[in-house]
């Protein structure tokens, strides 16, 4: 089993690291970096968040986050708002510009990542989501 869990572990090294070469050629054709694209797609729901839930979201410093507000905001995709419910609290808005800018990010994500999975049977793809869902909560302590 061990021997097993290093060879997933060496596999998920390079597909993360073909993911980022491929990813970041899609953030550049949009002009964005990948934490800033990080924060778009934390907010991508269209709900307001808090600065401090993205950050965790995100694993984005909130010194680190703020700097990307301020780029975000400039560009008019963002605003911060003081909470409604907690007026101490800074929330973060989709703007319309953003949820267009959305679509085409998706698109081009798209166009990136999907040809890989396409090889897949559903079935395949299926399976490996579970697989990967349940990885991700036993190694954040989420286990069910």
């Amino acid at each position: 089993k061990e021997e097993l869990a290093f060879e997933a572990v060496e596999h998920m090294r390079r597909l993360y690291r073909r993911l980022l070469r491929e990813l970041q050629e899609a953030f550049r054709s949009e002009g964005l970096s990948p934490m800033e694209l990080g924060v778009l797609w934390a907010l991508k729901d269209g709900r307001p968040h808090r600065m401090t839930d993205v950050a965790d979201r995100t694993g984005i410093l909130p010194n680190t986050l703020s700097g990307i507000v301020d780029r975000l905001e400039a560009a008019g995709l963002v605003e911060r708002r003081r909470s409604e419910r907690d007026r101490r609290a800074i929330e973060l808005h989709a703007t319309p510009a953003l949820r267009e800018r959305a679509e085409a990010i998706g698109r081009s994500l798209r166009a990136y990542v999907l040809p890989w999975f396409s090889a897949l049977p559903e079935e395949d793809l299926a399976h490996l989501v579970r697989v990967l869902r349940n990885l991700a909560e036993v190694a954040e302590g989420e286990s069910r």
